[in-house]
């Protein structure tokens, strides 16, 4: 399965880009010419801006198609040749006009200048809207950046996999050699190569007698830094080449690629760095950091966005995530203080918990990032929340000080992971009301789930005609009665109880409670009144007006 993959990433890699020839042929419009630049057709395309006046070309950022009428320029012909100028010097990846509409014929002057400057001229029938090819547009982008992150993922797990390999160090060379398509060379802080990848066209430049040496003349006089990417000109292969140097995390290390840093996608470089595999003593001291290797996964789950219904399908179906089953959520997040690199004795202390109590690898999905730990369960059925509650209790009653926990519902649906996960992380944010609670379980709290669900102006009419009388009272006379009812309500109608958590006098307490009474409306018999008041409390504590 992972040779297939390998195979589909390295056939599919040449096309994840969006380019000038995809939006002509591929995106379904009939009638449009490329006028100028023929040979540009593989000119990325980042995004669509539409300009219908002089003054907006300063707002085009590279990479990005400008759409036009023409109508402010069609009778001016410097003017012409300076929004052309203006476009190349910004970077833009095409001018496209509806030319029938205010230019009766294609217009020479433009095409020459556009032709001149490098700057490619599509001619867009008038019939199609600028909405329309905007929004086609960006459905292709978002299409290409799903795609995108397929086949990054496809590196990183094929870079995992190199770790069980006889030469996980030759492997992952050579597999970061073939995405990138770039000869690569592991190298000291001496420019000695320590491994190597070639690719097959600077392979032939290596006669049988020749070993691969890099030498730069200035290495004495100006030494290459340890904590951050650099560029050199060296020599290599027989001939003089620029280079970039991007420190390993041991700092001993480097990796040397021929290309200029600018050329390349330095932060996944970088982050494929991460998975290399070292002799085991230099290992120790550098732990790689594997949480990295959800981070796409993650990606997912903080968008928000539940209607990407293919995008969260791929990468759930990448990870290996069954997103047809119930799932529920259950994030454990490090308090503040805590610090982020002990992570990994929780995880595998949690993984003990999950075969204690005879929880199968198939029935969880276990995923680490930077200071979190996320755990689905797994279900078709409603067992999940018992198995829930024994897995954060068993964990809390280690780290009791050191996590928070929120637990969402068991939701059924492929793109409700979303929602679990988004449950879960509110739940978390309540960790700062309640400071001395560890573990929020979404049925206990579905008030403030509700809560946060509302408009602004119902929280306010809301919180307006329960608790703001109490809010203000305080304000005027240095009181603290909202303090008195959220703590009433805490201990559930126990007088001593509150009074004791508040360290007050029971006698005192009491009158506080009097005063309540006279401001708002609190009537401990009737439930739908204390309801009402809660709710009210909710949003005072979650807005804090």
């Amino acid at each position: 399965m992972i040779l297939l993959k390998i195979l589909f990433f390295f056939c599919e890699v040449a096309n994840m880009v969006f380019t000038l020839e995809n939006f002509i042929n591929d995106c379904g419009f009939s009638g449009i010419r490329l006028l100028t630049c023929k040979d540009k057709l593989d000119s990325p395309v980042v995004g669509v801006n539409v300009i219908d006046n002089p003054d907006v070309t300063q707002w085009v950022k590279p990479g990005e198609m400008v759409l036009t009428t023409g109508y402010f320029f069609a009778n001016d012909l410097n003017l012409q040749t300076n929004v052309i100028m203006n476009l190349k010097a910004a970077g833009c990846s095409a001018l496209c006009i509806k030319l029938k509409r205010f230019f009766p014929d294609d217009p020479e002057i433009l095409i020459q200048t556009a032709e001149k400057a490098g700057l490619p001229v599509v001619s867009i029938p008038v019939e199609y809207t600028f909405s329309e090819i905007t929004k086609k547009i960006h459905e292709q982008l978002d299409n290409s950046q799903v795609r995108k992150i397929q086949q990054e993922q496809i590196l990183f797990d094929s870079l995992l996999n190199a770790f069980q390999s006889d030469n996980p160090l030759e492997t992952s060379l050579k597999l970061l050699s073939n995405f990138l398509s770039l000869s690569l060379f592991i190298v000291d802080s001496q420019l000695q190569c320590l491994s190597f990848f070639l690719r097959p066209e600077d392979r032939e430049l290596l006669s049988a007698t020749d070993t691969l040496l890099l030498k730069a003349p200035d290495l004495k006089k100006n030494p290459i830094p340890i904590d951050a990417v650099s560029q050199r000109t060296v020599t290599i292969l027989s001939r003089e080449q620029h280079v970039t140097l991007i420190p390993f995390p041991n700092q001993v290390h480097f990796l040397c690629i021929l290309k200029e840093a600018k050329e390349l996608p330095m932060p996944l470089v970088q982050r494929a760095m991460k998975f290399f595999l070292f002799p085991k003593e230099r290992l120790q001291k550098t732990p790689i950091n594997l949480s990295e290797y959800y981070r796409d996964f993650f990606r997912i789950l903080l968008s928000g966005d539940k209607k990407k219904k293919t995008a969260v399908n791929q990468i759930c179906e990448y990870y290996g995530y069954p997103h047809c089953k119930a799932q529920l959520c259950i994030l454990f997040s490090l308090r503040p203080k805590e610090d982020s690199c002990q992570l990994q004795a929780p995880i595998v202390f949690l993984k003990e918990i999950l075969h204690n109590r005879s929880v199968k690898p198939s029935s969880y999905f276990l995923a680490p990032y930077q200071r979190q730990i996320c755990l689905f369960l797994l279900s078709d059925g409603e067992d999940c929340y018992q198995t829930a509650f024994q897995c954060v209790d068993d964990f809390q009653k280690k780290y009791y000080s050191s996590f928070v926990a929120g637990i969402s519902q068991v939701i059924q649906g492929d793109r409700e992971i979303i929602k679990t996960y988004e449950q879960a992380a509110f739940l978390l944010t309540l960790a700062d009301i309640f400071p001395s609670r560890s573990s929020f379980f979404f049925k206990d709290y579905v008030l403030f789930w509700h809560v946060k669900e509302l408009s602004a102006e119902n929280k306010y009419k809301i919180y307006q005609d329960t608790v703001k009388p109490l809010v203000d009272y305080d304000a005027e006379n240095n009181s603290c009665l909202v303090d008195t009812l959220v703590q009433y309500f805490d201990a559930r109608f126990n007088a001593s109880l509150a009074a004791k958590q508040l360290y007050v006098h029971r006698n005192t307490f009491l009158k506080r409670m009097q005063k309540i009474g006279e401001l708002v409306s609190f009537d401990q018999d009737n439930i739908n009144s204390l309801l009402s008041l809660y709710y009210g409390i909710c949003i005072y504590l979650t807005e804090r007006y």
